[in-house]
């Protein structure tokens, strides 16, 4: 078998085809650069030296797919901005985005790279940048992709590669929801930036205060992490091991040992302001930095757009264990709070914003499934819903095997993943089970601390604070046109 696949790949890398052309009715690949002809027939060699099939199967796909993916030919920074595509509006953006590169070197840096990582560079510089440019400069993100030539739609990024230089190290910490936007983040990084990538749980003695402690749910969100996704999506953690110094905090600051570490916590004291991190970070790309460590919570929607395709495909949710999905005419529930407001979320309760919701659904459930760990008989939204909703019933997904605290997150996890309508709160472990799941119809809240996936399909917002309900996003618009107010 690996020798079938080393002819396979190794025709491939070397000569794209047993044949001198292709037939005529078909279209000719885009051409390739040198260097990725040149890795692929490494990565086809490297077939035999593999110590399982599993990854003789993966080095041969890497080669083939390094194949499949077209040199990026950008145009000229200066040209980017005449795209007939763009709106006015785009238009203008993007040309303030493009002057901005001679007074501002990490925009500079940004625009001579292009791509996926222009955009979270710029996104970044925008969001904790305190001059006055920060709020007017890059309004909209079809400006700042524009600048980029950056298009989400058609992005296809080169597989992972274990023998990279560099390692890109996603660092978990609190629930599975926060550690969806790092894992999220730390992907579409390395993938563009060309590096392997790695998953790990921030341990105990990295803590930014003393005593040392991990944040809350940490421990749980990382096994439920693994539950979900597979241990295959922690990536090369031995490697990281490898080229990645420890974190260690010294008076509440985290110290590198030949790490580069872009710290976006605030709960971190930092040595360095944000947008001189950033700075650094860019650099790291260009230079023999080895190791790329990503401390944050990395929860800006602007960073994903467009991207949800290439993510659902990264993050496939492995529900095989799960013992029971909702049917295809319920609609799930998730619950995040269970008794008033709470840290800096919002109270989505029965009055503002369940019976706004549920009601007009249509065509109406068959069963209101509510995925929660609140008691449904204290009172609050739980009880609320059990008693104004004939047909609503607390769901109880379960996962084969011993239940643990992470194994019921799991669960509940793929249960709402699973589901074909969906009702989330703000909550990131909601944000990623509708934008990873099957659901078709999705009411999620339009304004809060949390991002709102604004354009993309199946969704439909609710603002809770001004008692707007039932709200479509409007591209051309840019706004979200509500139907129904609150009494």
């Amino acid at each position: 078998m690996r020798a079938v696949l080393l002819l396979a790949a190794v025709a491939a890398a070397e000569k794209r085809s047993w044949f001198k052309s292709a037939p005529k009715n078909e279209k000719k690949a885009a051409p390739v650069t040198a260097k990725a002809e040149g890795r692929a027939v490494q990565l086809a060699r490297k077939v035999l030296e593999a110590r399982t099939l599993e990854d003789a199967h993966a080095l041969a796909r890497a080669a083939a797919q390094l194949l499949q993916t077209p040199s990026v030919q950008r145009p000229p920074v200066q040209k980017r901005c005449s795209n007939p595509s763009l709106s006015r509006r785009d238009a203008r953006g993007c040309q303030r985005v493009v002057a901005s590169g001679s007074a501002r070197p990490l925009t500079k840096t940004a625009l001579d790279r292009g791509g996926f990582l222009c955009r979270a560079l710029l996104v970044l510089e925008a969001a904790h940048h305190r001059g006055p440019a920060s709020s007017k400069r890059d309004a909209h993100l079809g400006a700042i992709d524009a600048a980029c030539a950056f298009d989400a739609t058609n992005w296809r990024p080169p597989a992972a590669d274990q023998h990279a230089k560099k390692i890109v190290v996603a660092i978990h910490h609190n629930g599975l929801g926060n550690q969806l936007f790092q894992w999220a983040f730390g992907k579409l990084v390395a993938l563009d930036a060309g590096a392997a990538f790695a998953a790990r749980k921030m341990r105990e003695d990295e803590g930014p205060v003393k005593p040392q402690r991990v944040a809350p749910h940490t421990i749980e969100g990382w096994k439920a992490f693994t539950d979900v996704f597979g241990k295959a999506s922690l990536g090369y953690q031995a490697d990281a091991d490898a080229k990645c110094a420890p974190l260690i905090p010294v008076e509440s600051q985290y110290r590198e040992k030949g790490t580069l570490l872009l710290v976006e916590r605030p709960a971190d004291s930092r040595r360095l302001a944000f947008p001189k991190q950033v700075q650094n970070f860019a650099s790291s790309l260009q230079d023999d930095t080895q190791c790329i460590s990503l401390l944050g919570y990395w929860q800006r929607y602007s960073l994903y757009a467009g991207l949800r395709p290439q993510l659902r495909d990264a993050m496939r949710v492995q529900d095989g264990d799960l013992e029971e999905r909702p049917d295809a005419d319920d609609v799930v529930v998730h619950v995040r709070l269970c008794d008033g407001p709470v840290h800096q979320y919002k109270y989505y309760s029965w009055k503002n914003y369940f019976s706004h919701v549920l009601p007009r659904i249509n065509p109406p459930p068959k069963r209101i499934k509510i995925v929660t760990a609140c008691n449904p008989r204290r009172n609050g939204v739980v009880k609320d819903l059990l008693e104004n909703v004939p047909n609503a019933e607390v769901a109880k997904p379960r996962l084969r095997g011993s239940p643990t605290t992470a194994k019921s997150v799991a669960a509940d996890f793929a249960f709402m993943a699973r589901a074909k309508r969906l009702v989330v709160t703000e909550s990131t472990f909601s944000f990623w089970a509708a934008f990873l799941g099957d659901a078709y119809e999705v009411h999620a809240p339009s304004a809060g601390v949390l991002p709102a996936p604004l354009g993309e399909k199946g969704y439909v917002f609710h603002d809770v604070e001004a008692k707007a309900y039932w709200g479509l996003y409007n591209a051309t618009a840019r706004r979200v046109a509500y139907r129904h107010g609150g009494e």
